[in-house]
């Protein structure tokens, strides 16, 4: 009886098993498709990868479009030159 039992828990434990691992493999393969998606609206850009454009992915000849686009920044904070104009940091240093 005790052997009956074990047979029904180990079957059905592996039905629970065998069933976990369908899914998550179905999960896997919904989230990689998406993530093709995205790469395909990021390559496309402008209007179609609207939502994506932030992310889009660059081509070679796109860097030499943008021109010195990629300098840095100027500082912004008590330290800069410009800070003695900012509100907030007129007595710092």
């Amino acid at each position: 009886l005790i052997r009956l039992r074990n047979r029904k828990k180990k079957a059905a434990s592996a039905k629970t098993w065998g069933d976990r691992v369908d899914s998550v493999k179905e999960q896997k393969d919904k989230r990689q498709q998406i993530r093709s998606h995205n790469l395909d609206a990021r390559r496309q850009g402008g209007a179609l990868g609207a939502n994506l454009s932030s992310k889009r992915i660059k081509e070679d000849d796109d860097d030499k479009d943008k021109g010195d686009k990629g300098s840095k920044r100027k500082r912004q904070g008590p330290h800069s030159d410009q800070g003695r104009n900012r509100a907030g940091f007129e007595g710092k240093k």
